[in-house]
């Protein structure tokens, strides 16, 4: 049985889990880039190390933490399987200020803006937005967890943009929240967030 080789990703400034935008940017370079694509997080990636697999694979295991489908408009189509594997030491790190992104964007009731370039792809991009519009909604619990990035319904794969506006469409406080995103002025679809309670 040929297995997928494992892929050692980085974790994103002092957090201990793998970010959702680095699986995502990751699996994205595994498909077509005309892909329209849906993104699931199952459960908190605590390791570096993931190995991808087709569904179609002879020996994909039953339980997976994350999982991409995605299809193209000429038919074709498949499903990506991530697996978590042991943590591999030493640690790659890598910046991620969230906080420029936030500096530079508007926020006016339940809709922020980002216009600008960034220096994230889109996904990553929109991520410190959502956090941002979850904050001046008060909709962010000073304790007990995090608003954690668990799933993208995308109409199509984006690496960049010239503009980025998120609409709060709905919330539940400590548990899932829902923002429709428009890039470059066209709706691209929908980005989920979760409320997480990590272990220490």
């Amino acid at each position: 049985m040929n297995q997928p080789d494992w892929a050692v990703l980085p974790f994103l400034g002092s957090r201990n889990y793998l970010h959702g935008t680095t699986l995502y940017r990751h699996l994205c370079g595994l498909v077509p880039t005309d892909s329209a694509v849906c993104f699931r997080i199952t459960n908190v990636i605590r390791s570096n190390r993931v190995r991808v697999w087709s569904s179609a694979d002879d020996g994909a295991p039953a339980n997976t933490s994350a999982r991409l489908d995605w299809s193209c408009i000429d038919g074709r189509s498949g499903i990506m399987l991530v697996e978590e594997g042991d943590l591999e030491q030493p640690l790659n790190r890598e910046a991620y200020d969230e906080a420029f992104i936030v500096s530079d964007s508007a926020i006016e009731g339940k809709v922020i803006r980002y216009h600008g370039e960034s220096p994230f792809d889109t996904v990553a991009t929109a991520v410190p937005m959502f956090k941002a519009i979850l904050k001046a909604n008060d909709l962010t619990p000073s304790s007990g967890g995090q608003w954690m990035f668990t799933r993208l319904d995308a109409c199509r794969i984006h690496q960049g943009a010239a503009s980025i506006e998120l609409l709060l469409e709905q919330a539940r406080p400590r548990f899932v929240a829902k923002c429709s995103v428009l890039v470059n002025d066209k709706s691209t679809g929908s980005m989920y967030f979760s409320w997480v309670k990590l272990p220490a």
